[in-house]
Order: C-alpha cells, then sequence, then structure tokens
C-alpha cells in the first residue's frame, strides 16, 4: 500500500453562474475561484451552463427565435457568447490552476505530493423540463472506474439527496448503480437544493444485479452529516460522520455531499469541507482505464500544465499535531461564502464538540422512505388491487346456480358439468406460480394486463360456447387469467406498504376471498333465472373489460424490480396513460417556453434487465422450513372456509328449505366478519410490531422499512394471530353443533361472522408474515400460498360431505376445529425458531451465490 497524504477539499455547486450563464459570469466566477487560496480548482459544467453544450445552446437560440418570431441570435450570441467561447474561457483559465473537466475520468498529481483519481459528469436527467445543458431522456452510461477516489456529478443519483419540494425524487438510477458498483470514497453532486446534505453510506456486501438505493445500501445504518435545520448564523460549521469513536470511514462506504448553494426564494446554504488521505504519488503505472491525462500544479497556485513541480505541503492543511490522530479520517464541515478567508482557521473540534451525539437520519429529504406514493395513492392502489383479486372467487362460484341449466342446454350429465369446477381449481393452484414469478421479474401491469386479456377472452368464448369440449376447456382459460389476480394484490401490497403498516392494508386483501363466494351465487342465480345461464359469462366480460380499462389508464407500475420506491419514472410500457398524458402535457408547457431539448443516449426509457420467470420457485418455498410450516398450517385453517362454503347450501336447503339465492345470502355474515377482521386486526397488528420496536429500542417508522433480519417479526404477527386461531377454532366447532342442532338461523349467522373474524383475520396475520420473511419476492410467495391453499381446499371441499354423512354435522366440524388446536405448537414453534431460521436459510443463500460467482 502507497503512504497517504493529508488532502483539504473544498466543495461548492450550484452558484448557476448568477444569471445562468452569459459570458460576463463565466468571467466573474473565474476571477472569484482565482481569488480561492487553494492550490487547485476544478471545476465542471451544469445543467445551466447550456452554452458549454453546443447542442443546447443551438436548440435555445432557435426555439427563442421561434418564440419570439424574429432572429435575435446574435443579441443572444453577444450576451451569452458564440459557440465555444465560454468553454475556451475556462480551458484558458487554466493557467491560473483553474481546470475545467468534461465527462470522463482523469488522474491529478497534486502539489503536495497526491495523487488523486477521479470521475465528474455534467449529466442529469431531463425529468421533463429540458431545454437546458447536458441533459438527456432516458438512460446514460456513467462509465466510473473502479478505484476513483472522487466522483463529481451535476447530478445526485437517485435516492441520494435528491428529494425535491414536491416529494419527487428525481436522481439517476443508472448513476446510483454506477457508484455502487465502483464505491468511491467521496461522490459530490448538487443540482437539487433543498435536499443540500451530506451523508455517510455503508454498502451492503452482494450488490444486486441492478443496484438500487432501498435494497443495496444499510439505510438503517447511515449517518447524517448535516441537516438545514442545525446550520444557523454565518460561522464556519463542523460535524464528524460519527461519534468520537475513532473509526476511519471503511472500505465499502461512501460518503455522499450534497452541495447545492444557490436557492432561488430559498435561504442560502454554504459550501463544504471535506479532509481525506489520498495515496502518494508513486510514479508507477496506472491501473487500466483508469487515467486520461494527469496534471501537475505548482504549489504555489500559478503553474502551467504538465510541468514537473516539486513535492510540498499544502498550505491550507493543518499542522500535523493536529492532524495526527485523525490521519485516515473523514472530516465534513460546512463554511459560508462570504467567510473563504476563514477556510484555513476551521480548528479541529473541541472536546465537547467531539462528544455531541450523532443526529438520527430522519430528514425526510435526506432518509429513503419506503414508497413515494402518498398515503391516499398507497390506499387506491392497494384497494383497486383488493377489486381485481374479486374475480377469482367470484368466479368460481358465480355459475354453481346455473349448473342444472348448462347441464341440460348442452345435453350432458351433471357430473360431467361438474368436471368444470374441478378443472378450474386445478388452474387456479396452478397458474399464479407461473404469473406471480413472472410479475416479480417483469412488472404488475404486463402481469395485470394478460391476466385480464385471457380472462375477457375467456369469458366471451363462454357465453358463446356451443358445446361442452369448449366449455371444458375455456373454463380451464378462465381460471388461468383470474387466479392469478389474488397472488398479484399480496404482492401490490408488499411494493407499497412497509411492515410497521401491512398488517392494516393486508387486511384490505382478505375481503376479496370471502366477499366474491358471498356475491357469487346471488348474483349468478339472478341471471341465470331472468337472462339465462350465457348472460354470467358476459357480465363477467364487460366487467373485467372496465377493469381493464382502468388499469391501463390509471394504474401505476409499484413493482419494486421496475420503478424502485415508485419514483424511477417505468419505460413506455409500464405507464398508465394518465402518466403518458402528464408527461406529454409538460412537455408541451416545455415547448411553448422554449425549454424542450431531448438529447438521445440509446433509449427513451428506463430500463431493467428482465429476467427469466422461474416456475418452480413457488414449489421450492414450500421446503423451507419456516415457509412450509406456515403455508401448510394456514392453509388448513383456511381450509375450515371451504368446509363450510361447501356444505352450508346443503344443509341449509335440507334444513331451513333455502334455495340458491338465500343461500348465496349465507355467506354475508362471514363477509361481515372479514370487513370487522380487515380494520381491526390490521389495527392490533400494526400496534403489536411498534410494540416489539419500542421493546428493541428500534425507532418505529411507517414510511421506512425495517430491517427484519434480527427482527422477531413472527411474533409481532403471530402473537396477534394466536387468539384469532382459537376464536377460530371455536366457532368452527360451534356452527357445526349450532346446524346439528337445527337452531333459528340467526345463531350459525351469527356465528358466521365471528368465525368470518377469526379466519379471516388469522390468515391475514400469517399473509402479512409470508410477506415481511421473502421480501423480495410477494408474488411468488404469493402464488405459493395460493397453490397450497387451493389443493387443501379442494381436498377439505372433497371431504366434508362424507365426513358429515358419516360423523354427522357436529363432529365433522369439531373434527374440523380440532385440527386448529392441534396445530397450535406449530405457531409456537414458528415464534421461538423463526428468526433463526431466517438467518440460517440467508447464509446459505449467501454461501451459494457466492459459489456459483466463482463459477
Amino acid at each position: 500500500m502507497p503512504p497517504s497524504i493529508k488532502t483539504r477539499i473544498l466543495i461548492l455547486s450550484d452558484t448557476h453562474a448568477q444569471r445562468f450563464s452569459p459570458v460576463k459570469d463565466y468571467q466573474e466566477a473565474i476571477q472569484l475561484l482565482d481569488n480561492v487560496n487553494a492550490p487547485l480548482k476544478i471545476a465542471i459544467a451544469g445543467n445551466h451552463e447550456f452554452s458549454l453544450d453546443d447542442a443546447a445552446y443551438k436548440h435555445k437560440i432557435k426555439e427563442t427565435c421561434r418564440i419570439r418570431q424574429e432572429d435575435i441570435s446574435e443579441a443572444i450570441m453577444a450576451e451569452y457568447g458564440k459557440f465555444g467561447e465560454a468553454k475556451q474561457l475556462l480551458l484558458k483559465a487554466r493557467e491560473k490552476n483553474i481546470v475545467f473537466l468534461e465527462e470522463g475520468t482523469h488522474q491529478l498529481q497534486l502539489p503536495h505530493g497526491a495523487v488523486l483519481k477521479l470521475y465528474v459528469s455534467p449529466y442529469t436527467p431531463a425529468h421533463n423540463c429540458g431545454g437546458w445543458g447536458f441533459q438527456y431522456d432516458g438512460i446514460h452510461d456513467f462509465d466510473i472506474k473502479q478505484g476513483a477516489d472522487i466522483v463529481v456529478t451535476h447530478g445526485p443519483p437517485h435516492g441520494i439527496m435528491d428529494m425535491t419540494l414536491r416529494k419527487e425524487r428525481i436522481g439517476c438510477p443508472q448513476l446510483f448503480a454506477a457508484v455502487a458498483r465502483a464505491q468511491p470514497r467521496i461522490h459530490c453532486f448538487g443540482h437539487v437544493h433543498e435536499s443540500w446534505c451530506a451523508k455517510l453510506v455503508p454498502w451492503r456486501p452482494n450488490l444486486s444485479e441492478i443496484p438500487r438505493h432501498f435494497s443495496d445500501i444499510y439505510n438503517d445504518k447511515s449517518s447524517m452529516i448535516e441537516n438545514l435545520a442545525r446550520l444557523t448564523g454565518s460561522r464556519p460549521q463542523r460535524h464528524y460522520h460519527c461519534n468520537p469513536d475513532g473509526r476511519p470511514v471503511q472500505s465499502g462506504e461512501t460518503m455522499f455531499v450534497n452541495a447545492a448553494l444557490m436557492g432561488v426564494g430559498r435561504f442560502d446554504k454554504v459550501p463544504w469541507l471535506v479532509d481525506i488521505d489520498l495515496d502518494q504519488y508513486q510514479g508507477v503505472e496506472h491501473k487500466e482505464g483508469m487515467p486520461d491525462y494527469t496534471i501537475r500544479v505548482d504549489s504555489r497556485g500559478k503553474g502551467k500544465d504538465k510541468r514537473k513541480r516539486k513535492v510540498g505541503s499544502c498550505p491550507d492543511l493543518p499542522a500535523d499535531g493536529d492532524m495526527k490522530r485523525r490521519r485516515t479520517y473523514w472530516k465534513m464541515s460546512a463554511t459560508t461564502a462570504d467567510h473563504k478567508d476563514d477556510i484555513e482557521s476551521v480548528h479541529t473540534p473541541s472536546p465537547c464538540q467531539d462528544n455531541e451525539k450523532q443526529q438520527p437520519d430522519t430528514d425526510t429529504e435526506v432518509d429513503t422512505p419506503y414508497s413515494s406514493f402518498t398515503i391516499w395513492q398507497k390506499r387506491l392502489i392497494v384497494l383497486a388491487a383488493a377489486t381485481t383479486a374479486l374475480l377469482s372467487p367470484m368466479t368460481a362460484q358465480i355459475y354453481f346456480p346455473a349448473l342444472p341449466a348448462i347441464a341440460k342446454d348442452l345435453g350432458v350429465t351433471t357430473s360431467r358439468i361438474s368436471l368444470t369446477v374441478t378443472t378450474y381449481m386445478i388452474f387456479q393452484g396452478i397458474t399464479p406460480m407461473f404469473i406471480g414469478s413472472l410479475a416479480d421479474s417483469g412488472g404488475r401491469r404486463p402481469a395485470y394486463v394478460v391476466c385480464f386479456t385471457i380472462y375477457i377472452a375467456a369469458n366471451i368464448g363462454l357465453a358463446l360456447a356451443p358445446s361442452y369440449g369448449a366449455l371444458l376447456g375455456l373454463r380451464c382459460l378462465q381460471s388461468a387469467g383470474s387466479a392469478s389476480t389474488v397472488a398479484l394484490c399480496f404482492a401490490v401490497v408488499a411494493d407499497v406498504v412497509t411492515s410497521a403498516e401491512r398488517g392494516q392494508y393486508i387486511g384490505i386483501t382478505a375481503v376479496p376471498s370471502v366477499l366474491g363466494p358471498s356475491l357469487g351465487p346471488v348474483i349468478g342465480g339472478l341471471l341465470a333465472e331472468y337472462l339465462g345461464w350465457r348472460s354470467i359469462f358476459w357480465f363477467l366480460a364487460i366487467f373485467s373489460s372496465v377493469g381493464l380499462f382502468l388499469i391501463v389508464i390509471f394504474y401505476p407500475e409499484t413493482c419494486r424490480h421496475v420503478v424502485g420506491d415508485g419514483s424511477i419514472s417505468p419505460p413506455l410500457m409500464y405507464r398508465s396513460g394518465l402518466q403518458i398524458l402528464k408527461l406529454r402535457r409538460r412537455r408541451a408547457e416545455s415547448d411553448k417556453a422554449g425549454l424542450s431539448r431531448q438529447v438521445s443516449m440509446a433509449s427513451t426509457s428506463n430500463k431493467f434487465k428482465f429476467k427469466a420467470p422461474n416456475v418452480l420457485e413457488s414449489v421450492l418455498m414450500l421446503f423451507e422450513k419456516e415457509t412450509g410450516l406456515l403455508l401448510g398450517f394456514s392453509s388448513i385453517c383456511f381450509a375450515g372456509f371451504y368446509c363450510i362454503a361447501t356444505a352450508m347450501p346443503f344443509l341449509f336447503a335440507d334444513i331451513y328449505g333455502f334455495n340458491e339465492v338465500q343461500n348465496g345470502l349465507m355467506f354475508l355474515p362471514i363477509a361481515a366478519g372479514s370487513i370487522i377482521a380487515a380494520f381491526i386486526v390490521g389495527a392490533f397488528t400494526n400496534r403489536n410490531y411498534k410494540r416489539h420496536c419500542d421493546k428493541l429500542g428500534i425507532p418505529y417508522e411507517r414510511s421506512k422499512q425495517q430491517d427484519l433480519s434480527s427482527f422477531p417479526i413472527e411474533r409481532a404477527r403471530l402473537e396477534i394471530g394466536f387468539p384469532l386461531l382459537i376464536l377460530a377454532a371455536v366457532m368452527v366447532i360451534g356452527w357445526g353443533w349450532a346446524v346439528d342442532a337445527k337452531t333459528n338461523v340467526a345463531v350459525p349467522c351469527v356465528i358466521s361472522a365471528l368465525m368470518g373474524v377469526g379466519i379471516v383475520g388469522f390468515n391475514n396475520t400469517t399473509n402479512s408474515l409470508l410477506i415481511d420473511i421473502h421480501p423480495g419476492k410477494p408474488g411468488t410467495a404469493s402464488a405459493a400460498n395460493n397453490l397450497t391453499r387451493c389443493l387443501v381446499g379442494a381436498g377439505a371441499s372433497a371431504a366434508i360431505i362424507p365426513m358429515i354423512d358419516a360423523m354427522g354435522v357436529g363432529w365433522a366440524f369439531t373434527l374440523v376445529g380440532g385440527l386448529y388446536i392441534l396445530g397450535c405448537p406449530i405457531l409456537v414453534v414458528l415464534m421461538v425458531r423463526g428468526t433463526k431460521w431466517r438467518q440460517e436459510l440467508k447464509v446459505q443463500r449467501e454461501r451459494k451465490d457466492k459459489a456459483n460467482q466463482a463459477l
């Protein structure tokens, strides 16, 4: 390792050249930099220096002349300079040791013997407001080499101090990915004035294939250096990156600095000072691909390029005695522009300053919220997903009242028509394995569009079906289109809702699984009686067509693999009609103002690498210890609902003389109980999560996702689920004996409502836990849940009638409820061993990933 040399760096950004870059501003900026007591000044362009970008400059002149309807190009160039004039001013300033750098990797030898390796780029995303310099629509390739000490860009990376006043993230995802792979010691930028700050970020050891800010950094371990609220007055300020623990910044960490100064209509910011150690120049060959050229600078600040100078000390550094114990540490400070003479006099903090506690990383403009969607947006998104999930259970039940009429019309027996129910349930369990994995890798909107298109086509075909064979095949296709909406619903919840608030939202998604079987027979019976059985499928086709239209026009993409926390602009095919309309409107307004320019960078959208779905992944999840036990037992519990749903029409028709419509109405109490569970149980689940956070001393923040690797999430969920399971067991047994005793119909109705609270409430807690322990693959996990639920439910539906015939109603449902109680030890095991199993599984996966990388 080469010896290191102490180096002090002053960082400032976004002066905007005061008047947006006429020639006079460049001259004043050069004079200002020349007066700064530093041996080397490095400058890059920003979006407001459009006269340094010939393409942008030409476009702006053209648009301004078009709007003014006269040729005023000479007047513009008289103020802003001819093409290339501003650049020549900056290049000439190199004799004053003001080095203007263009995009690329550079290596500079400093006067005190240190070598500085840095990458610079002036480019920023246009974000619907083009017309300025160095902007691009789509993607841009930031080729940051390994070993770079500092990355200097005009714009921020996505998710790091890039939040605007409108709560929009406008950082570049490609820039973040490039910085994540290179992991420089410092990344400084500006552009977003309201997010002025500095932040020390530790990287996760195993980066994703496409690094994202929400998955590849330890957000909970990041340290905020300064925030706007702490800076008062005009005196120099200083704050260390952490408590005085004597720890230097380690490898695998990057200091991000947003040094944007100018704020029109906002208070002024201050520059940053950074003390770091740089490698001493050894006169050896540089790393492959690292330098474009080397600049050697006179220690007096007035030397020429490419001249060897004597290695000397930097006058801006404090004495060795002051720096000795902090030789390898980062040091951060801020100082006002009006006090540039105080730069040399910024002193080492006193012990009382050193002992100042680290400020928690709670600034919403700096920290990373889990989702950029507002509360009402999240509610509407989850409600829309839950409404689409109504299709699968409702479709399964809606044509039951019409089975005799269909058999008669098509000239087949009732047993052959019943096969359409069996095949529907088979595809209902299998199809989500394909669609769920596809949705996790390729996005939710494409999955929804595929499902609804198949479903609509199948319903039209069923409405026109000429034969039994067509009915059977199209019924399978219908199931394939509708079944995955349930898995997609849970995946959407995982996309937009944190574990801290997931309990309440996940309850909404359970309502369709109970409301669908309740409404299906009622709607199907009325349509079949008054309009014929084919009207059932026309109704479903129209209903789903309206749903598809609303999805295409309004529903945003939520998949975190595609849009991150929702703030990343998705590719065109993933945008809703409303998003496209807003984009066109903004561009039209920009065109009117003469600010529109598009620099094509090989694409017109943010791209991500599509991963082929693994259809067996849902099955493999069943062999994980925690997931297998959780899904197996929760499926047995939900099978109680299938037993009730299957037996109730026969029992109520025999005991109370109910018809199909009246039997359908008997499902409404269970649906009412599920709605109660959605709100009450969800609130208790969130409260219990907060209780565990308080117990462990972990900050409870609803807007940010907690790292659950060591968090007892099993206890937080199942402590609420345990009493609900006992309630469900008692109500299932009570319902069986109430019907067996032929009590008043009000008794089983009341019991059904309480049973809905118990069964659906318990399944809400297990569904939340399932998504919590599979954070990156909610669609796949939900598909595994759907598979086990359908298989166990099909078995329970087939077995309950023979059980009633053999044992009687009371004892048959006593056996069902008894299984709930016998399975309680499984919950205890999950609460005790779940966290350890998750950690062991994580270690196994990391070892497997390392082995695959080694190969």
